[in-house]
């Protein structure tokens, strides 16, 4: 292998611009990229990310480990973006390789002054030809070509290539020079910022190699804030090897930190037009950018036109979501940004906020809006749009976001007693009983119950009967929500969600022809609704009140109908979906169906969350030690499923279980010799 300028003659000057850059000594070596570029050589591999990403420390390191043929570089410059210095640097790279003898005619070749000629590419190519094995071309920053007849000419160069030439384009941006035509050739090898982006196993090697000493927890965060992006991992890791305490620095670490923001601002912001960079300023604020939210905040019409120029120029900026009609700008850049538009005019930014909060409620994105109603301060208005649109955020399966938004409002606000019930409804959930028990004691249930507002008292009820699901007293709390409108409210949403808590707890109780009649409610108000996740929920209750009563079929019907629309919609790993599975794991078992049982059994112990209702986790635990008895640790199985037996044993537990489960872990428990464990199962 030849590489630049190895084998350059005695006398004559080192052009730095022909030779890669040294690789740093620690540097991360990118074994999953080298593999990329080593495995089946294509004639054109393009190398394309936003600044910082890594791209010539990429191919610096590809190039050390000896690639086989000859390797020319070319670092390019804005002076190559004339067609003449471009070709007379191509040139130049070609004959450091010192694998042009001294009689080639590449050394004769004059690079054209203005158009470049398809006999002067020719000419060359042949000159390439002659060398024999491959010759790879690398052109470093290729972005900074412009020029039309300078495109035109690589793109002359790219069409006469010969079988041995292996071009190499590295740059922020793709070259308009036919690629295109390539890619769909099969003949374009690509490397972009998604696979330059660290990984988290490569985050936390680079972090090992600069002994920089985060907690697991810390490297997450640095990786999140960084998004894999390397010039922010090492000037983080610089930071920290300078004396900053590593945790402290993590939590503060975004695009204002000044070495961030030099960098943006040297190597992004200051090569945009000063109107572009008024547009990324304004539409900051958004964590998410569609076009319409775009012009609306930039008062530009060609919002679209702007924002695809930013994603082609790789500005740190990228489409998202499945109709990639979104953008998104890297975190750090887009924490740059507000920060400069907070230090330009704090009153803008508030402005803005107000402008993107209106215009989320006009889409019927409450949660959007509310989100940044409390970035602007307006927490009053977050009030009013968590009383009005809160449950139904929780019924449609977005009540992680909810928490997060309501949880950060002042103590004000958060002691509003239906912002309280919206918390703890949110925690339950996500199956976090200490979060919303952290809310329900700031309430006066009993004086909810005995206020004017009838939705309040059957919204705290409802809450309650929820909360007592997992290890209260079920019976009580149905009493409670039984002496209010449940059901009868005329408010949709407050309908589906107290019917649906009613319903469960009439199951849990045995109430079976009750429970029946207010899922089946439950189940049509939500498909009225398109409350998608309460519908999951209300189909898998559904289910086991009709398994209870023996009525299989039934069962089968709307666990399986909860698991597809679950899957349908994304959810197939949500713990509301975890009841469904346990179900069609007992209805398999019952046909003989041992193979898709130990699957859907498998399945429900994988979703079970810290805090479980106890009928759901005595009925998975109890099915997943029938179905795994003959296993090397059934054993231990059992003497889980004792503890688990131990501790609910206070617990309100559908009788019904004990109809399907007892019998078969009876058997089990004798089976396994441990009779005293039968007797006491048998006692129930």
């Amino acid at each position: 292998m030849a590489v630049g300028i190895e084998e350059t003659p005695a006398g004559l000057a080192v052009d730095p611009r022909f030779h890669p850059p040294a690789a740093s000594a620690l540097d991360l070596t990118r074994d999953r990229l080298l593999e990329v570029l080593r495995r089946d050589a294509a004639p054109v591999t393009l190398v394309c990310a936003p600044a910082g990403f890594g791209k010539t420390s990429l191919l610096s390191g590809w190039l050390a480990q000896a690639p086989e043929g000859t390797i020319a570089w070319l670092s390019l410059d804005r002076h190559d973006n004339d067609p003449g210095r471009l070709w007379s640097g191509l040139l130049g790279a070609l004959r450091a390789t010192g694998r042009f003898p001294p009689g080639s005619r590449l050394h004769e070749l004059l690079a054209p002054a203005d158009e470049v000629e398809s006999g002067f590419v020719d000419e060359l190519l042949q000159e390439v030809v002659s060398v024999g094995e491959p010759l790879w071309l690398v052109l470093d920053d290729v972005e900074v070509v412009r020029h039309p007849k300078a495109l035109a000419s690589l793109e002359l160069l790219l069409q006469r290539a010969p079988s041995n030439l292996r071009l190499v384009l590295s740059g922020r941006a793709e070259p308009p020079i036919g690629l295109p035509r390539l890619r769909v050739r099969g003949a374009l090898k690509e490397i972009r910022s998604q696979d330059l982006a660290f990984t988290l196993e490569e985050t936390s090697q680079l972090v090992r190699r600069r002994e920089v000493g985060l907690s697991d927890t810390d490297l997450e965060v640095l990786y999140t804030r960084t998004e894999g992006w390397a010039a922010g991992l090492q000037i983080a890791c610089l930071a920290v090897s300078g004396g900053e305490e590593p945790g402290a620095f993590v939590e503060r670490f975004d695009g204002d930190d000044h070495q961030v923001a030099d960098y943006l601002l040297t190597e992004v912001m200051t090569a945009l037009p000063a109107a572009t960079r008024r547009f990324m300023l304004r539409t900051s604020i958004c964590a998410d950018l569609s076009v319409g939210l775009a012009e609306r905040l930039s008062d530009r019409m060609d919002a679209a036109r702007v924002l695809n120029g930013l994603e082609q120029g790789n500005a740190f900026i990228r489409r998202v979501g499945r109709g990639r009609a979104t953008y998104r700008y890297h975190d750090l850049l887009r924490t740059f940004l507000l920060a400069e538009l907070r230090r330009d005019d704090p009153r803008v930014e508030r402005e803005l906020q107000h402008t993107a909060a209106r215009w989320y409620q006009q889409q019927g994105d409450h949660l959007h809006a509310m989100e940044h109603l409390a970035m602007a301060g307006d927490t009053e208005q977050v009030v009013q749009l968590a009383r009005s649109q809160g449950l139904a955020a929780i019924l449609s399966g977005r009540s992680r976001r909810l928490h997060l938004i309501l949880a950060e409002l002042p103590e004000p606000d958060r002691s509003d007693p239906v912002v309280a019930l919206l918390l703890a409804a949110a925690a339950l959930e996500l199956g976090n009983t200490p979060e919303a028990d952290r809310w329900l004691v700031t309430l006066d249930l009993d004086a909810i119950a005995g206020a004017s507002d009838p939705g309040v008292a059957v919204l705290a009820a409802a809450v309650a009967t929820a909360r007592a699901r997992f290890d209260l007293d079920v019976h009580a709390a149905l009493m409670r929500l039984e002496a209010t409108p449940a059901g009868t409210t005329g408010d949709p949403d407050l309908d589906l969600y107290a019917l649906h808590q009613r319903g469960v707890a009439r199951l849990f109780i045995g109430a079976y022809a009750g429970s029946v009649a207010d899922l089946e409610r439950a189940t049509m108000l939500a498909r009225a609704g398109g409350r998608d996740a309460m519908l999951i929920a209300a189909l898998s209750f559904l289910a086991g009140t009709h398994a209870s009563r023996g009525d299989l079929a039934a069962t089968q019907h709307h666990a399986a109908e909860a698991v597809t629309l679950a899957e349908r919609r994304g959810w197939g790993r949500s713990q509301s979906i975890v009841h469904a599975y346990m179900l069609l794991g007992w209805m398999a078992s019952l046909r003989g169906d041992t193979e898709t049982a130990q699957s859907a059994a498998a399945r429900a112990v994988a979703l079970l969350a810290q805090h479980n209702e106890p009928d759901v986790e005595l009925a998975i635990r109890s099915l997943e030690l029938y179905l795994f008895a003959d296993h090397d640790d059934a054993f231990d199985f059992l003497q889980r499923y004792l503890r688990l037996y131990e501790r609910l044993a206070d617990a309100d537990v559908s009788p019904a279980l004990f109809g399907y489960a007892a019998p078969v872990v009876l058997q089990v428990c004798l089976d396994l010799g441990e009779r005293q464990a039968a007797r006491r199962i048998a006692e129930v």
